[in-house]
C-alpha cells in the first residue's frame, strides 16, 4: 500500500522520465545546498573584497585627512604673523594644498568607483576666514579643520559602509577599530600641536582665551598615550611611544616657555620650520603606523579572500565533480538500462518481425542480462519448436497435396464414371426404344415382307406386260424412223430448189442492173424501162432474201430432223435396252419374291428374339439407373474428399506461409 502512489508513477513513466525524476530528486536538494553553500563563499569573498576596496579608501581617505590636518595647521600658523612670505608659511601652504588636491582626488575616483559616490568629500579649496588671535586657538584651529571633520565623517561611513567596523574578525575589526579611533585622533591631536606650536612661536605670546586649550592638549595626549599603551599591540605600542614623544616635544616648545616666560617674537619666528618639522616627524610615525595596521588588515582581507577563493574553488570543484559523477553514475546506469532495454527491443521487434536468427548480444549481468539470458533461450526453444513444425507441416502438407491429389483423381475418377453411367443409362434406354423399335420394325418388316412379296408378284406381271409394250413402242419407233428420214431426204430437196431460186434471182439482179444502165443511157425514152428495171431488181433482192430465209427454215428443218433422227435412233436402241433391262428385272423380281418370303420368317423370329431382349434391355436399365444414383452419392463423397483435402492442403499452405515468416 505504501508503494502503491510510486508504482503508479513509475509504471506509466518512460526510463528517461524515471531517471529523470529520480535525479532531479537527487540533484536539486544537493544543488541547491551546494549553490547556497557556494553563494555562502561568494558573498562572503565578496565581503571581503568589499572590505578590501574599503581598505583601499580608508588609506587614501586618511592621506587625504593627513593632507587636511597639515593644511588646518599651517593655516593657523599663517593667521599668527604677518610676513607669511617672508617665512615661507604661504610657499608650504602652497605645497601643502597641491597635496591636498592630489590625495583628494584619487580619493574622489576611488569613492566613485567604489560605488561610495553618496559619500561628502569636502572641496578642494579652503574656506577663508579672518582670524583674530584673541580668539581661542581651538576655535581657530577648528575653522581651518572643515576639511578634516567632513574627511573624518567619510571615514567614518567608508568604515560602516565597507563592513569593517561591524566584521567579525578580530584581526579586521580591532586594527580598523585603533586606525579609526585613537590614531586618528593621534594624528588631529599631532597636528593641533603642530598648529598650537608654530601660533605661538611666530605670535611670541598666549592669549589668556588660549590658554586652556593649550594646557588642555597635553593633558589630551598623556591621556591618549595611556588609552594606546592598553593595546598590546605592536601598533599599539609604537603608537604609544610616538605619542610620548609628541606630549615630551610638546611640553618642551610649548608649555614650559610659557611657564618660563620665555615666548618672545623675536627669533622664535625663525624657528617654526623646524618645530614644525619635528612634529611633522610625529605625525609621519603615526602614519606608518597606521599604514601598518591598514597593511594587516588588508593582508588579514587578502587571506581571507584567498581562503574564500580556495573553499569557492573547492566547493565548486567538489560540486562539480560530485555532479559529474552521480551524472555519470546516472548517465551510465541510464545507458546501461536502456541500452539492454534497446536490445532486447530490437530482438522483441526480429521476433515479431519472424526473424529467430540472431541471439540478443549484451553486456549486463544484472536483472536485464538474466531477462536477456532468458529471451535467448526461449527464441532457441521457439527457433526448435518452429523447425519442428515447418518440417511436420511441410510432411503434412506434401501428403496433403498427396491426398489432394488421390481424392481430386478419385472425384475425376468418379466423375467419369458417373457421366459413363450416365451414357449407359442414357444407352439402355435408348436401346431400350431401339429394341421396341426393332421389335416393332421386325414385327413391320415381317408385314411388310409379305406385302413386297404380293407387290413383287404384281410387279413381275407388270414387267411382263412392259416388255409387251416396249415391243410395240419399239416397232412404233422404227416406223417414225423411216418417216422422218423421208421427211430428210425431201428437205435436201427443198434446199436444192432454193438454191436454183437464189441463182434466178441473182441472175435477174444481174438483168435489172443491166436494164437500169441501158435505161440511163437511152435517156427520156428508157425511163419507163429504168422503173420496171428498180422494181425487177427489188423483186429480186426480195425473192433472194426470202429465198434465204426459206433456206434458213430449211437448215434448222434438217437439223431438227437429224436430230429427231438421231433421237429416235437412240430411244429405238434405248427401248430395246429398256426391254432387255426389264426382261432383267422380271428375273430379279422373281428372285425378290422368294427373298422376300425368307425375309418375312426371318423378320417373325427376330421379332421374336426382340420381345426376349426387352425384357433383359429393362432388367439392365433398372441395374444401370442403380448404378448411377451410386455413382452420384461416390461423385459428391470424392468432392467432398476432396474440398476437406483441398482445406486441408490449404491450412498446411496458410501454416508454411505463417512458418515461413519466421527465418530460423
Amino acid at each position: 500500500m505504501l508503494l502503491h502512489p510510486v508504482l503508479w508513477l513509475m509504471n506509466r513513466s518512460r526510463y528517461a522520465t524515471k531517471f529523470t525524476l529520480i535525479l532531479l530528486v537527487f540533484m536539486l536538494p544537493y544543488c541547491w545546498l551546494s549553490l547556497d553553500k557556494l553563494a555562502i563563499l561568494s558573498e562572503e569573498r565578496r565581503i571581503a573584497l568589499h572590505e578590501r576596496e574599503g581598505v583601499s579608501l580608508i588609506e587614501q581617505a586618511i592621506v587625504t585627512y593627513e593632507a587636511a590636518l597639515k593644511r588646518a595647521a599651517l593655516n593657523l600658523i599663517a593667521g599668527g604673523g604677518a610676513n607669511n612670505e617672508q617665512l615661507g608659511i604661504n610657499q608650504a601652504r602652497q605645497e601643502n594644498q597641491a597635496e591636498f588636491v592630489t590625495a583628494l582626488a584619487r580619493l574622489t575616483q576611488l569613492r566613485d568607483a567604489g560605488g561610495y559616490s553618496d559619500i561628502v568629500l569636502p572641496p578642494a579649496e579652503p574656506k577663508a576666514y579672518e582670524s583674530n588671535p584673541a580668539d581661542p586657538i581651538d576655535a581657530l584651529y577648528s575653522d581651518f579643520n572643515d576639511a578634516g571633520r567632513t574627511l573624518r565623517s567619510a571615514l567614518g561611513q567608508l568604515a560602516t559602509r565597507s563592513q569593517l567596523n561591524t566584521d567579525a574578525d578580530p584581526a579586521v575589526a580591532r586594527p580598523i577599530a585603533l586606525v579609526l579611533g585613537p590614531l586618528l585622533d593621534g594624528q588631529e591631536k599631532t597636528s593641533r600641536a603642530q598648529a598650537y606650536n608654530g601660533y605661538v612661536k611666530i605670535l611670541g605670546m598666549l592669549f589668556a582665551t588660549s590658554k586652556p586649550a593649550v594646557h588642555n592638549l597635553a593633558e589630551e595626549l598623556q591621556q591618549l598615550s595611556q588609552l594606546l599603551a592598553t593595546n598590546q599591540s605592536e601598533a599599539g605600542v609604537q603608537a604609544t611611544r610616538v605619542l610620548e614623544g609628541l606630549t615630551a616635544l610638546y611640553e618642551h616648545e610649548v608649555i614650559g616657555p610659557y611657564y618660563d616666560g620665555s615666548l618672545s617674537p623675536e627669533g622664535g619666528a625663525e624657528g617654526w620650520r623646524e618645530n614644525f618639522a619635528a612634529y611633522q616627524v610625529q605625525a609621519l610615525a603615526l602614519q606608518d603606523q597606521t599604514k601598518a595596521l591598514l597593511r594587516l588588515v588588508d593582508q588579514a582581507l587578502a587571506q581571507r579572500d584567498a581562503e574564500k577563493q580556495r573553499a569557492l574553488t573547492l566547493h565548486t570543484v567538489l560540486a562539480a565533480t560530485l555532479i559529474f559523477v552521480l551524472l555519470y553514475l546516472f548517465a551510465g546506469f541510464y545507458w546501461s538500462v536502456t541500452g539492454t532495454l534497446k536490445d532486447l527491443r530490437k530482438g522483441t521487434q526480429r521476433l515479431s518481425e519472424g526473424d529467430l536468427r540472431e541471439d540478443i548480444i549484451t553486456r549486463s549481468r544484472d536483472e536485464l542480462g538474466d531477462l536477456v539470458s532468458d529471451f535467448n533461450q526461449m527464441q532457441h526453444r521457439v527457433r526448435a519448436l518452429i523447425g519442428d513444425v515447418t518440417r511436420l507441416t511441410s510432411a503434412a502438407t506434401e501428403q496433403a497435396s498427396q491426398l489432394n491429389a488421390s481424392a481430386e483423381s478419385g472425384s475425376e475418377r468418379s466423375g467419369r464414371q458417373a457421366e459413363s453411367m450416365e451414357e449407359v443409362t442414357t444407352a439402355m434406354s435408348q436401346l431400350t426404344l431401339s429394341v421396341h423399335e426393332i421389335s416393332r420394325s421386325a414385327l413391320v418388316s415381317s408385314d411388310s415382307a409379305r406385302r413386297v412379296g404380293v407387290e413383287c408378284q404384281d410387279g413381275q406381271l407388270q414387267m411382263q406386260q412392259a416388255v409387251q409394250g416396249i415391243g410395240g413402242l419399239v416397232t412404233g419407233m422404227r416406223s417414225s424412223s423411216m418417216a422422218i428420214q423421208s421427211v430428210e431426204s425431201e428437205s435436201q430437196n427443198i434446199s436444192k430448189v432454193l438454191g436454183l431460186i437464189n441463182a434466178v434471182a441473182e441472175q435477174t439482179n444481174l438483168l435489172a442492173l443491166n436494164a437500169s444502165i441501158e435505161a440511163a443511157r437511152a435517156g427520156e425514152q428508157g425511163r419507163g424501162f429504168a422503173v420496171v428495171a428498180d422494181e425487177v431488181r427489188n423483186l429480186a433482192h426480195r425473192s433472194k432474201g426470202l429465198t434465204q430465209d426459206i433456206e434458213v427454215m430449211v437448215q434448222r428443218l434438217q437439223t431438227q430432223v437429224s436430230s429427231a433422227v438421231a433421237a429416235i435412233t437412240a430411244n429405238e436402241q434405248g427401248v430395246t435396252q429398256a426391254r432387255q433391262q426389264i426382261e432383267l428385272t422380271a428375273d430379279v423380281f422373281q428372285k425378290i419374291t422368294v427373298d422376300v418370303d425368307e425375309i418375312a420368317n426371318h423378320a417373325a423370329q427376330i421379332a421374336s428374339a426382340t420381345e426376349q431382349q426387352v425384357s433383359l434391355v429393362a432388367d439392365v436399365q433398372r441395374n444401370a439407373q442403380v448404378l448411377r444414383e451410386l455413382g452420384r452419392t461416390t461423385l459428391q463423397d470424392s468432392r467432398e474428399v476432396a474440398g476437406l483435402t483441398q482445406q486441408m492442403a490449404s491450412g498446411t499452405r496458410a501454416l508454411q506461409q505463417t512458418l515461413a515468416a519466421f527465418h530460423v
